[in-house]
């Protein structure tokens, strides 16, 4: 029987002391937590897997192929995230309280780098989940159909390398790409990607497999809008989206 969700850390610290509370926090009946060094430092005694000269995404590929189809939810995170509740429950708990209740497709949850705007402090607090055009990828999670059609990565790299993800989320079904409002994370560390900037070489990369002019323009309109979009809460919904390459197909014509 498949659990409700894992969280997919990867990093390169050996036994840093935020693994460890992930572990104590997602390692439940119904959540698992496993995470990468990409490094390959075997003295990383929280680590599950270890790869060597990867890049950000080729590790969330890497993780996602190790437990692809045992969860209904893959959340992709960095290991400096802290996560809060904003009820009563504990993060875990939550988290598998949000998902059950709103069934999204993708999603993410407010963290303190992201987008730091007067906009998103006006979110409406009393909402369970709220829309979401983009956010920061440090937190980032999928629904097991919608993983399977976004995985391995298309464009490897680190800034932007996942935008695609974001961006068809929101074409497909917009009040399934979601924050999960009763949650926030904080982000404690910004250190610097080891590879060069990918924005442009990533957002080329996607811009170019868009079926029509039409949805290269609201590509771009979806990119530039994310610092200043206005979110509304969603309501809740009973049952999970089962996406397919059809939905997709719909945007673009190379990929599939």
């Amino acid at each position: 029987m498949k659990k409700t969700f894992v969280i997919l850390e990867q990093g390169c610290e050996p036994n840093y002391p935020l693994t460890t509370k992930h572990k104590e926090q997602f390692n439940t009946e119904f959540s698992d937590c496993f995470r990468l060094n990409w490094k390959e430092d075997r003295n990383d005694k929280n680590a599950d897997f270890f790869k060597k000269d990867i890049c950000w995404s080729e590790g969330r590929s890497y993780l996602y192929e190790q437990v692809k189809g045992k969860y209904d939810y893959y959340i992709f995170i960095d290991d400096d995230i802290k996560f809060y509740s904003r009820t009563e429950l504990a993060p875990a708990e939550q988290i598998k309280e949000s998902l059950e209740t709103y069934n999204p497709i993708h999603g993410s949850m407010p963290v303190n780098s992201w987008p730091g705007t007067p906009s998103w402090h006006q979110r409406p607090m009393d909402a369970g989940a709220v829309t979401m055009i983009g956010g920061d990828m440090c937190i980032q999670f999928f629904s097991e159909s919608f993983a399977n059609l976004m995985f391995p990565t298309w464009c490897h790299g680190s800034q932007a390398s996942m935008y695609y993800a974001q961006f068809l989320a929101r074409m497909i079904c917009p009040r399934r790409s979601i924050f999960l409002n009763l949650l926030s994370a904080r982000n404690i560390r910004n250190d610097e990607h080891g590879d060069t900037n990918t924005t442009s070489l990533c957002l080329s990369y996607f811009r170019d497999m868009l079926i029509s002019q039409k949805h290269k323009t609201m590509f771009w309109r979806w990119y530039n809008d994310q610092h200043t979009y206005k979110y509304t809460a969603v309501r809740p919904h009973k049952r999970c989206l089962n996406i397919t390459a059809k939905d997709i197909e719909k945007y673009i014509t190379k990929r599939l």
